[in-house]
Order: structure tokens, then sequence, then C-alpha cells
């Protein structure tokens, strides 16, 4: 195992929050809350967000569309802990930047229709026609809390996904991801009507690089999971020096967020 550190690390997730809008723990980016989600008891004992419990559409949005962003030949890695409940004819994403108005079709993290199965579609064009699928093995089961990683993969022209930190299955992918103005979403597609899990998710982290095998297993911690402080190694005194060795960067890309300068892909912090 080997921790991944916070050098590609974009923005992580804890939910411990019980209501209202859900905060990043490593640079604040935010999920603002829509229909009100709820919580629940997360993977590690502590929090997690309630996403479309009530089946009123509940889920989280980042409202800015140029967060989230990774570049068209840009790599990115996603993973979380989820527990899925409601099993339909639809395709349920749990993770995405997938609009269909407009043609805002990026990429999704999600259930698939029938199959109950993980599943990254990653699309070049935004186009339906355009989509390109990896689906995982594994059979999805009601209320039991899974770890997915999926990624993207620009150097080695391949998408893949792993469940559980079992055997990843990828996909051949070279066209890139598309750059619209689709918003980043815990939950469902930001505006359809299908495609909505009843869902709990816990521990969402975002990496501007692909995630090796040993660091997947580093995460998923034989399903304990991880905490932020975790990634520093080394508690307090850890934070302190983090902080001090990079807080010419840190002080930055704050700047560049609060004027509205924030370049995609620009979140990732120097190894200490």
């Amino acid at each position: 195992m080997s921790n991944p550190g916070i050098g590609d690390l974009y923005e992580w997730f804890e939910f411990e929050e019980t209501s209202g809008n859900r905060t990043g723990t490593h640079l604040e980016a935010t999920l603002d809350d829509v229909n009100t989600c709820g919580y629940d008891t997360g993977v590690d004992g502590n929090n997690c967000a309630d996403v479309n419990g009530s089946g009123s559409f509940e889920r989280l949005r980042s409202d800015d569309n140029s967060e989230f962003k990774f570049g068209l030949h840009g790599a990115f890695t996603v993973v979380f802990f989820f527990r899925s409940y409601t099993f339909d004819a639809n395709h349920r994403a749990y993770v995405n930047d997938f609009q269909t108005s407009g043609s805002q079709r990026a990429w999704w993290v999600a259930q698939r229709a029938t199959t109950d199965k993980l599943n990254m579609r990653v699309n070049h064009s935004g186009l339906s026609a355009d989509g390109i699928d990896v689906i995982h093995g594994t059979t999805i089961s009601s209320g039991t809390w899974y770890f997915a990683r999926a990624w993207h993969d620009p150097d080695n022209d391949e998408i893949g996904v792993n469940l559980d930190e079992g055997t990843a299955v990828t996909a051949a992918h070279s066209a890139g991801i598309y750059q619209g103005t689709g918003k980043f979403t815990v939950g469902g597609y930001d505006e359809g009507a299908t495609g909505r899990p009843q869902m709990d998710i816990d521990k969402l982290a975002i990496f501007t690089k692909v995630l090796s095998d040993a660091e997947g297993d580093w995460l998923y911690n034989s399903g304990s999971g991880r905490v932020y402080t975790d990634l520093l190694g080394g508690g307090p005194r850890a934070v302190t020096i983090m902080m001090a060795q990079n807080w010419d960067k840190i002080k930055s890309k704050w700047q560049k967020r609060q004027s509205g300068l924030w370049a995609p892909g620009a979140l990732g912090l120097s190894r200490v």
C-alpha cells in the first residue's frame, strides 16, 4: 500500500455535515445542497451524505461549472465509498459531470441499468453517440458498502474502474473528455428525471493523476477508508510542515479561486 499524499489531490470530501452544503477538506470547494440531502452513518462510523433518500432528487452540486474540469486530455481519478438502495431500469449516476440537455455529456461513474454493475462512461464530444463505457464484473448488492475507483489515463489511452480494490477493468479511449458547461454532481444527472440513485456516499476524493493500485489499496484500507489527515502522514506536526512549505502555492490558488480565475485542474499542491 502507498499513501498518495496531497500533491495531486484536487479535493477531498469527508461529508461530516448533517445538513446544508458540503465543503471540501482540502481547499474548501463547495457542493451545494439541492432539495435537502440527509445524512447517515458512514463507512468509518462517522457521518456520510444521504442522497435522494426521500426520492425528491436530493443531490449535491458544484454551481461553478468551471470547477472539476481536468482538460480534454487530463488525467484524473475519482474514489469514494457508496451504499446504494434503489435499483431500477435506469443508469444511476453516483458522481458525474454529465448533462443530457445541451449535449453536455463529459463523464459519469454510475450503477449500470439492469445489470447493477459499476460503470464509467466518458465522452469526447458531448454527444450521446460518442460515449465509451467500461463496466466492472461485480454485481452491486443493495445496502452494502463498496469502494469505487474510476480513472481517465491519457498516457495509456484508457479508462478504468475498480471495485473494493479487486481486479481492475479497463477500456481503450484516446479521444479525451468533453470540456463543457455541465456541473459536477453527486447523485444523478444534474437535471435528469431519471438516473437518480438512492444512496449514501462517503470519503469522496478527486486526484489529478491516475492512482496506482497500491495507492487505491491504501485509500480502501480493507474497507475502513481514510480521513484527510491520513494523507499528511504524521499528525499536527505534518500539517504545520505542509502548510509552511506550500504556503505561497496555497495562497495563490485560494486567491485565484476567490477572484474567479480558477484554472481547470489547478488544485494540486507540491508533494512534501
